[in-house]
């Protein structure tokens, strides 16, 4: 049987449902099925990032993974799910799917054996330590939804349905760079967008527009990276999803309202779907004897993917669970200072470029002069991409974005080395957003200090552009 877990117990009455309508039901048992306002425990913690004594809550969203001082992947919320004993008797190969409160997001984790840790650490596939010489490998969304559209893409092949429509995606640019690599390998259109499914959403909204309008006529969309992408005549979605854990999948036929408006897909994230899906192909894998590391193996080699190494760091600067609210408060205002900061400083460097205030070469001075720990050699493009920076490299890519809602950055990377990864996206995402001799000496002070709100209206004018109203 497949496992789903219910952190909270709060998706348990409303995907029965849904399951047991699909006549699916009996193929699954489940975890933390009553409702509990406290989430079971889960993700709370007496040690915070540092590893300061307090009581520390890490969310409930098994995607939270962090590298310690001793380059150990910690896994806190995985951790807190008591698996060591609820797994313990649990055959190699069982599958749980794990879904957050108010179901909107997946992580795909798998039972092994531990002889078997080379071969993941060759893939990125990070674990924690069952009893029995058993481990439970635990996907990052990039891995697992990578899967999931090339599985649903072989799907329609097999029936023969792919070729009746011109395909795309649309992923939030913090995504896997293997799911740009995916698309470009199996004639598959590609939009980046900035993070957050409204963006994703709003792609939709425009291609719904034109396939509308002008049926016979390409459909035409520009990406957050300002690249004009042709999705063909009377196009099909087959994936839109983030590497936060939320994905949908698009309808083969159009859905169409009592009103007359149509739409390629569901507005909005769905665990539901996603669970379904991945619950599909365990199934096909395990007829073929299987596991879902062999077939993120067999994806990356079909595909001939390069980045197969994906991470993100986030950076908190305060503590969410401080029980004083007056230092709570203060913490939190003083953060967003420094999270605003740090965004400034890569920002007005993206902006300028694209304004032709400064050149490449001056870019990487920039860079190089801030980050002499740092290769920045083959640094290839730097871009705004309306809620972030990107740094596009030859060998991988880094987005450094501040945290719309609290006082938080993030730093996210894909590419062919992991621990390269890692040193770039921890090293730019604790900079203090100083700026140093060289930025002072090619980017004006009143260039800098209104470059907020100049990004936003760039930003504004792309999302706005070809919206229906």
């Amino acid at each position: 049987k497949l496992f789903i877990e219910n952190v909270g117990g709060c998706a348990y009455r409303t995907l029965g449902k849904v399951l047991e309508k699909l006549d699916i039901n009996g193929s699954y048992d489940w975890f933390n099925t009553e409702e509990s306002p406290f989430f079971h425990s889960i993700g709370k913690s007496d040690t915070d990032p540092k590893g300061n004594k307090v009581f520390y809550d890490w969310s409930v969203d098994a995607a939270v993974m962090y590298t310690d001082k001793n380059g150990k992947v910690k896994m806190p919320v995985i951790e807190s799910l008591g698996y060591d004993k609820k797994l313990a008797d649990k055959p190699v190969g069982t599958v749980v799917l794990i879904t957050d409160p108010d179901h909107d997001r997946l992580s795909l984790t798998q039972i092994e054996t531990n002889d078997r840790i080379e071969f993941l650490n060759k893939l990125g596939i990070d674990y924690v330590e069952l009893a029995n010489d058993r481990i439970l490998t635990v996907y990052t969304p990039n891995q697992g939804f990578l899967m999931i559209m090339d599985f649903w893409a072989k799907l329609l092949k097999e029936k023969n349905l792919f070729d009746r429509h011109p395909r795309f995606i649309i992923k939030t640019t913090a995504s896997a760079m293997s799911w740009d690599e995916w698309g470009a390998k199996n004639n598959v259109k590609v939009i980046n967008v900035p993070v957050g499914f409204k963006e994703i959403a709003g792609i939709m909204k425009k291609a719904e527009k034109q396939i509308k309008q002008n049926p016979d006529n390409e459909v035409i969309v520009k990406d957050i990276f300002g690249k004009e992408i042709n999705l063909g005549t009377d196009p099909r979605m087959i994936f839109a999803g983030e590497e936060s854990g939320g994905m949908i999948i698009g309808s083969e036929k159009l859905i169409k309202s009592k009103s007359g408006r149509i739409a390629v897909a569901m507005r909005e994230k769905s665990a539901t779907e996603a669970i379904i899906v991945a619950s599909a192909l365990a199934a096909k894998l395990e007829k073929q004897g299987k596991l879902f590391s062999d077939n993120l193996s067999d994806v990356f080699k079909s595909n001939g993917i390069i980045g197969k190494f994906d991470l993100r760091e986030d950076i908190s600067y305060y503590n969410e669970s401080e029980s004083d609210i007056e230092k709570l408060k203060q913490a939190k205002v003083e953060g967003e200072a420094l999270r605003t900061k740090n965004d400034m400083f890569y920002l007005s460097i993206a902006m300028a470029y694209s304004d032709d205030m400064i050149n490449f070469t001056q870019v990487k001075e920039i860079f190089e002069e801030t980050f002499p720990e740092l290769n920045f050699q083959n640094l290839t493009d730097i871009k705004f991409v309306g809620d972030g920076t990107y740094l596009v490299f030859s060998d991988k890519y880094i987005e450094i974005r501040p945290s719309g809602t609290d006082a938080k950055t993030k730093a996210y990377g894909a590419g062919n080395n992991k621990a390269d990864l890692l040193n770039f996206a921890r090293i730019m995402g604790h900079y203090s957003g100083d700026r140093t001799a060289k930025y002072q000496a090619y980017i004006e002070n009143s260039y800098y200090e209104n470059i907020k709100e100049y990004s936003m209206n760039v930003y504004l004018k792309w999302a706005s552009e070809g919206t229906p109203k």
